[in-house]
């Protein structure tokens, strides 16, 4: 992009995401959730007449990969970087951002390894131990009383913990884990010899943590056997791959999430409609957690552009007025806000009563 003589040097901020590969469908809907910010902000003057300037790059879902995007953005000049999309790549970039004095933003990264930190890092998705446990209480309101599961090592630091921290919670409240399996996404992945070993103690239900599409090919497969017990996963899988790829064997999973796709927040009704209409295709999770991490750092932005002092100015704001709700931001950057447990009824998403 080329200015004129007179217009005003461009403020550079970076998004960085699994842009390609399994778990593109999450990068791509964060990434257009920070174009459409940003080009709102443009489009009314820029920050204090600076235009904003977005440099995108793609961790390709690999810790080495994203430490080196994320010093070729620090290089490029950026004040701030909006990523990563999965807690294992957010907590390989922290040694960089740190080092730098770089505020980022994650939409999505969730594990409870980021969190009560005293760093650069901020997010605006809840840690996942309250959705885990959130899960686990309502496994056991039904009536569930064993559950066999398997989560899904490329997002390690984000899966793992979130699967004990659902077992934790599920046998405090006296349930009991049958097996515990893992496998690792993008590589040859043998679904039905793992539904197998997980349906063969006969659990009550099982729960899935994995991305949207790893996700859908284990429900394809525990449809095959005739087995139908209830199936609960996390919030990473509620994108429309999961409905896309699964069809009707996804049909009555639990998922929690921040986001509601049903709400009737102004704010955020607005907020499809434009997304819809730029994108064609509707915002999901991912989107909104992009626009939402922007939104923060755009508002830190018209306070100071000095990249070390966009920590402090986050903290002193402490709450978004986001698309549905206010989030709240604590002392080390981690976020407060309503969730909700969803299922897939007749291919939506809809939010549990």
């Amino acid at each position: 992009m080329g200015y004129g003589c007179h217009s005003e040097r461009p403020l550079k901020i970076g998004f960085v995401g699994c842009l390609t590969g399994r778990l593109s469908d999450l990068g791509t809907a964060g990434r257009n959730g920070v174009m459409l910010a940003v080009e709102q902000v443009n489009q009314a003057g820029g920050i204090h007449g600076k235009p904003v300037e977005l440099i995108v790059k793609d961790d390709q879902q690999d810790p080495e990969i994203a430490k080196k995007v994320d010093q070729e953005l620090l290089n490029d000049g950026v004040v701030a970087i909006i990523g990563h999309m999965t807690s294992a790549m957010s907590v390989a970039a922290l040694p960089v951002i740190n080092a730098a004095k770089t505020v980022m933003i994650s939409p999505t990264s969730t594990s409870n390894e980021l969190t009560g930190l005293d760093d650069y890092f901020f997010r605006t998705g809840l840690p996942d131990k309250v959705q885990a446990e959130q899960v686990a209480q309502y496994a056991r309101a039904q009536g569930i009383k064993s559950i066999s599961g398997v989560y899904d090592l490329s997002n390690r630091t984000f899966t793992e913990t979130w699967y004990l921290n659902f077992q934790v919670a599920f046998e405090q409240a006296g349930g009991t884990i049958f097996t515990t399996l893992t496998f690792t996404s993008g590589q040859e992945v043998a679904y039905s010899k793992l539904v197998n070993q997980l349906s063969a103690s006969l659990p009550d239900g099982f729960v899935f943590v994995a991305g949207a599409l790893d996700t859908a090919m284990l429900c394809q497969q525990l449809k095959k056997t005739g087995i139908t017990r209830p199936i609960m996963s996390s919030g990473w899988a509620m994108t429309p791959v999961l409905i896309q790829q699964g069809g009707a064997s996804v049909e009555g999973i639990i998922l929690p999430q921040t986001y509601n796709e049903q709400s009737k927040h102004p704010a955020f009704i607005e907020f499809q409609r434009q997304f819809e209409q730029r994108f064609g295709v509707k915002a999901n999770f991912a989107a909104a957690g992009g626009y939402g991490a922007a939104q923060l750092l755009i508002q830190a932005l018209r306070e100071t552009t000095t990249p070390e002092q966009i920590k402090e100015a986050i903290l002193r704001q402490n709450v978004l007025h986001g698309l549905q709700g206010d989030i709240t931001i604590d002392q080390y950057g981690d976020a407060c806000r309503e969730t909700f447990l969803f299922t897939v009824t007749q291919g939506q998403f809809a939010p549990m009563e």
